[in-house]
């Protein structure tokens, strides 16, 4: 952009460094400078792009209830005013002289916490985080009693303390939108639009609890948004059928043919030799429960609970008994494992493929294009590797991997690892030990049977 106007754009190829990891530019430092020439350089900006907001959650007390509000309080805190013009009124008892009240919601240190709300204070009303107890938190809020916008804390041995303070016309009784912008140890403050003041604090503010708060008097509050970056409150992505079925099967999967194929699934993941001690650790963790997805969502993930579709989008679910081979599906011409008709898994979605998927989401991996990973899931399909997979005697192997599903050799019907992989160490027992480093392409682990490569770059 010269001039505020675009003249060109230009896409660099990422940064290689002498291990071979990538870089893009948002990785290093960034500057100004001239090449074989003098140059005047005036009025220089770094900006960083907003966040990508996972959570925004607007609290507009319509309903007559502070739904977001249901954390730890102090004080009485009420709903008032007309049908179309409730606010969340609060107001110490007669023997504090102040009153809170928190939310249930909780975000991870590393991320930004934004409160964003619409404050009347006869006093001193705002926010408060970094909340543990009564008498240990942190706050930002306005003064209509000194004109100001302060940030502060509070603790049992020094009590209220304003840390930063900006003036600013505040006046009794008519409504001040305030923004608050909590990230690691500083605090920025938002009012009616403009920046006020901020402040960092020698430890972190976003670890703790988080609400609204009001001293020496009544505060209301209305439009309250809190958002943040947290990948914790990401929409769930889930894994989709193909298509629907021609004819739907309503028979609901129970909880028990759940039940039954949940160990085999986590012990392909615990054996595959692919996951760190704290991934396996996160196996131990998982729920999974059945429900009613919409449309033809197959699974979906959120946090440490997989929720599985009662009727696999109506082509209904086939339940292997035998999970620790593929015996009901055969290899095609293409690669693919597909269940032919007369097979118990023709024409259903495979119960073992997606509980592998979706406890990929939990272990932190994301889609894919292939494998067990992949964002879809067609009728009749396999995408998963069993300990059939290994019969072919590695002696070592290791990671990183990225992506996984078993494949047959047609000759032999042995079992073979198809990898989607970054790059790998690979020695069996009957090959040359090889190097493969192919980005993002696919490698056949070929252990002593004769199968084509295609687009793989190998080196001794």
């Amino acid at each position: 952009v010269v001039d505020n106007t675009e003249v060109f754009t230009h896409t660099y190829a990422p940064r290689v460094d002498a291990d071979g990891f990538t870089y893009g530019l948002n990785a290093g430092m960034v500057g100004i400078g001239a090449t074989n020439s003098k140059a005047q350089i005036d009025n220089v900006a770094v900006q960083i792009l907003p966040p990508e907001w996972t959570m925004q959650e607007m609290e507009d007390f319509e309903d007559g209830v502070a739904n977001h509000f249901v954390g730890d309080t102090v004080g009485d805190w009420q709903v008032v005013g007309a049908p179309d013009a409730m606010v969340l009124s609060g107001t110490p008892l007669a023997s504090e002289e102040v009153a809170f009240s928190t939310t249930d919601i909780r975000i991870g240190a590393p991320y930004i916490l934004r409160l964003d709300g619409d404050i009347t204070t006869d006093n001193i009303g705002g926010f408060i985080f970094d909340q543990y107890t009564e008498d240990d938190y942190k706050f930002a809020a306005i003064s209509a009693a000194t004109n100001e916008v302060i940030i502060g804390h509070y603790s049992s041995r020094s009590g209220w303390v304003v840390d930063a303070t900006v003036s600013r016309a505040i006046d009794a009784g008519t409504s001040h939108n305030m923004v608050v912008t909590v990230k690691g140890t500083t605090v920025s403050v938002e009012l009616n639009g403009q920046l006020a003041l901020s402040h960092a604090f020698n430890a972190l503010t976003v670890d703790g609890s988080f609400g609204l708060l009001t001293k020496g008097g009544t505060s209301s509050f209305d439009d309250v948004t809190i958002s943040t970056d947290d990948p914790a409150y990401e929409a769930p992505e889930n894994l989709m059928a193909v298509q629907a079925p021609q004819v739907e099967d309503t028979t609901a999967l129970t909880q028990t043919e759940l039940d039954a194929l949940i160990p085999a699934a986590l012990d392909y993941w615990r054996n595959s030799g692919m996951l760190t001690t704290t991934q396996i650790a996160l196996l131990d963790n998982i729920s999974f429960v059945i429900g009613d997805l919409d449309g033809l969502a197959l699974a979906q993930t959120f946090g440490d609970t997989i929720t599985i579709d009662d009727t696999a989008a109506g082509h209904g679910w086939f339940v292997d008994t035998t999970p620790q081979d593929d015996s009901e599906f055969a290899l095609t011409v293409d690669g693919r494992l597909v269940a032919e008709e007369g097979s118990e898994a023709y024409d259903k979605i495979d119960l073992l493929s997606v509980l592998m998927h979706e406890i990929g989401h939990v272990l932190n991996y994301e889609h894919s294009i292939h494998g067990v990973m992949a964002p879809v899931l067609s009728a009749s399909s396999r995408g998963v590797f069993t300990e059939a997979s290994w019969e072919a005697d590695a002696t070592e192997f290791k990671p990183p991997l990225r992506i996984m599903s078993t494949y047959k050799s047609a000759d032999t019907n042995r079992s073979l690892a198809h990898i989607w992989f970054n790059s790998i160490w690979i020695r069996t027992s009957n090959s040359p030990v090889f190097w493969a480093l192919c980005g993002q392409k696919n490698l056949v682990a070929v252990f002593g049977i004769d199968i084509a490569l295609s687009s793989v770059i190998l080196g001794p």
